[in-house]
């Protein structure tokens, strides 16, 4: 969908654009600015569900520039629990700041979910903006926000997304602390009260500790910070979740690809297309990702083999190998006691021969629910050694399914796009989405199967006995698994009895 309003101060003026209605606004807007959008009207054909907003000035110039492929909107359908939103890319000659809203998938890497060009850093720019990633993702709010601190950013998240929880960019307080305080002292004291897994009352006891030694009550700076700690310091956001994301530039390569094409040499156009390069090449790392979770056995190494197995049959690679220290730390950790309340067992832990530091884990038996007062899982999204050592304490040789978040599993995105109703897309956008993914596992495949001819023999008759195998199907009336029919095949195969055993809870 393309649609164009006018700038507020002008008679307003929406609708979807089609070509026609580009065309006509060809006198109004410069030849670059047409050139670009009539790309975007090109990709949106072979593209369902493209959403590109944009807004004109009365005198015709292109203020405000948003855009949104179907992938990146099913993308944050899956992953857009955290929403970073990064307004620091070099400005270029057509337009102010690049404005990029990413997130990070089950392989913790950054992906995408749209992006704009602006021509100005002010609050009601910031508030269209937010509202166009609204009306892009079917209304979906983030639950956390990430952002550079910009005053008219944060005004803006607070009218559109009243209810998200809004983190300041770990990366940019440092930068400030560095430059207005130039203290490398007060830096690195900074970064242990910022990132350290402190209790509140342990943070402000070393917050106090630090600025009176350092001499920094009465500067301005520095008590403005303090002010904003509830936006920045680990001991008060632990309990909601950001996965480790806390920098809205935590890609680097992703940064210094788009940062070397905003320059002004490229023009709207030529910048677009060198964008969707750009995210056409992070996806390709996904699939290869993906691959790499699937392919090969993990190598067991802890002493807990047994939980060690099931986290690997069940996170992404890179997620296990986040999660596999903390196999080992629990064998660090005793269970000293345990409380039990009608609904919970409260247990306590701390380290083997100390008990200066204790952390609780509740446990709730009839839903099998874990909690521990270091508050990591909520934070992380994997379980901490502390719970690991309840579980081992328990003999549990499953990871539960309540400390698996469906984000970090080989899963996440095939059980979305596998099984996911016509909810807020339309069928086609899914198909048009499943068509892309596939098109990227076909690519690798073929660049490896044309390096041998015995691979490309061995690879071609596959494909085409899967080809016509799947035109079989398609052409059985008794085996339609068209959208239609979609829901009817499901019931089918759950009343399959053959299934009972396996599906049973």
């Amino acid at each position: 969908m393309m649609e164009m309003e006018m700038d507020p101060e002008c008679e307003e003026l929406s609708g979807d654009l089609s070509c026609n209605q580009i065309d006509k606004q060809g006198r109004v807007l410069g030849g670059d600015a047409m050139s670009c959008l009539n790309l975007l009207e090109s990709m949106a054909d072979e593209n369902p569900g493209m959403f590109v907003r944009y807004l004109a000035d009365k005198e015709g110039g292109l203020v405000n520039l948003f855009w949104s492929d179907t992938c990146s909107q099913l993308d944050y359908e899956i992953f857009g629990d955290v929403l970073a939103v990064d307004a620091t890319y070099r400005k270029n000659k057509h337009m102010g700041p690049l404005v990029v809203f990413s997130g990070f998938n089950h392989h913790n890497q950054k992906i995408v979910f749209a992006a704009a060009l602006v021509s100005n850093e002010k609050e009601e720019t910031y508030v269209w903006l937010l509202q166009q990633l609204l009306d892009a993702m079917k209304g979906k709010a983030p639950g956390c926000v990430i952002t550079n601190g910009h005053r008219a950013m944060k005004n803006a998240i607070e009218v559109v997304f009243p209810l998200a929880y809004h983190r300041l960019c770990a990366w940019h307080l440092i930068e400030n602390a560095t430059s207005n305080l130039g203290n490398p002292t007060f830096t690195s004291e900074f970064k242990k009260c910022m990132l350290f897994d402190y209790e509140i009352s342990q943070f402000e006891d070393r917050w106090d500790k630090m600025v009176t030694e350092l001499g920094l009550g009465d500067n301005q700076w520095v008590c403005d910070l303090y002010a904003c700690k509830k936006m920045w310091a680990t001991a008060h956001i632990r309990r909601n979740f950001f996965g480790g994301f806390k920098a809205t530039s935590r890609c680097e390569d992703l940064h210094s690809m788009l940062g070397k094409f905003v320059h002004c040499r490229h023009n709207l156009r030529d910048f677009v297309e060198l964008f969707f390069q750009c995210l056409s090449q992070m996806r390709d790392r996904e699939v290869q990702s993906d691959l790499c979770s699937v392919v090969g056995e993990v190598v067991l190494q802890s002493p807990l083999l047994s939980l060690e197995n099931s986290a690997a049959s069940l996170f992404t690679r890179e997620i296990f190998y986040l999660f596999r220290p903390m196999l080992s730390r629990a064998c660090t950790l005793e269970v000293q006691a345990c409380t039990y309340t009608p609904t919970s067992e409260i247990y306590t832990v701390s380290k083997s021969g100390s008990s200066s530091k204790e952390w609780r884990v509740s446990h709730y038996p009839d839903e099998s629910v874990f909690k521990c007062s270091c508050f990591r899982m909520e934070f992380l999204g994997v379980p901490c050694n502390h719970i690991v050592a309840v579980l081992d304490h328990l003999e549990f040789s499953e990871l539960p399914r309540s400390l698996v978040l469906d984000r970090w599993t080989k899963e996440a995105r095939m059980k979305f796009m596998g099984f996911m109703d016509e909810g807020p897309f339309s069928w086609d956008s899914v198909v048009t989405c499943r068509n892309l993914m596939l098109n990227d596992l076909c690519r690798e495949m073929c660049v490896l199967a044309s390096a041998t001819t015995d691979d490309f023999v061995d690879v071609s008759e596959k494909v085409g006995a899967e080809i016509n195998r799947l035109k079989r199907k398609r052409e059985a009336p008794e085996n339609d698994y068209s959208d239609q029919n979609y829901e009817a095949a499901l019931s089918d195969f759950w009343q399959d009895s053959s299934f009972g055993d396996i599906w049973e809870e």
